[in-house]
C-alpha cells in the first residue's frame, strides 16, 4: 500500500535456536498451542516427529507423526481444539495432547506433497497447498468447499492472520 511504501512488515523481537534444543535437522511448521509449540521435524525418507516445546525453546515432549510420506508434516496449523498437519496427500486432525495416535479426522486431496496449511478462523475453513498448486479449502470433516486460484508462486508456506487490514 502506497502509504505504507518502505515501512518494514515485521520487526524481530527473538530469536528461539529449536534445532539446538531437540537435536533433530530438518524442523518445518510451528504451532502454537496454548503455552507451547509443536514444531515438524525429520529428514527424507526417516521417522518424521513433532516436537513439544515451552516458549523458551525446551523440549517438553514428541511423538511420530502420522503418515509415512517422505517429508511428513511440513506445516501445522491449530484450529482451537484439532492440531492439523499434511503428510503426502492425507491431511490429519488430531488433539495436541492425545500423543501417539488418537486421528480425529483423515482425509485425502489431490494436493501432493502438501506444502502448507492454515486455519482460516473466521471462516472455519482449513486452506491447504503444495508448493505449486491451487489453494483448496476444507471444512473440518474433510469437505471442499473453497479453492484459491494459483498464479503461479512456489508456496513455502501459509497462514491465516484474523487481524489483518487486508481481509478478506
Amino acid at each position: 500500500r502506497e502509504e505504507n511504501e518502505g515501512a518494514q512488515p515485521w520487526s524481530l523481537d527473538d530469536i528461539l535456536h529449536l534445532d539446538r534444543n531437540i537435536g533433530a535437522g530438518a524442523l518445518g511448521g510451528v504451532a502454537i498451542v496454548e503455552d507451547q509449540l509443536y514444531v515438524h521435524g525429520g529428514y527424507w525418507n526417516v521417522p518424521n516427529w513433532i516436537y513439544i516445546l515451552d516458549f523458551e525453546g525446551a523440549l517438553i515432549d514428541s511423538f511420530r507423526q502420522f503418515g509415512s510420506g517422505r517429508y511428513g508434516m511440513v506445516d501445522l496449523a491449530w484450529d482451537e481444539t484439532l492440531l492439523w498437519g499434511g503428510d503426502d496427500r492425507e491431511v490429519f486432525g488430531f488433539f495436541p495432547e492425545e500423543r501417539e495416535g488418537q486421528v480425529q479426522v483423515r482425509f485425502r486431496t489431490p494436493i501432493r506433497p502438501i506444502q502448507a496449511i492454515a486455519w482460516d478462523v473466521n471462516n472455519e475453513i482449513l486452506w491447504v497447498s503444495g508448493k505449486q498448486t491451487d489453494i483448496l479449502g476444507y471444512t473440518r470433516g474433510g469437505e471442499l468447499i473453497s479453492q484459491i486460484t494459483n498464479p503461479g508462486f512456489t508456496i513455502q508456506g501459509i497462514d491465516f492472520i484474523n487481524a489483518d487490514a487486508d481481509y478478506p
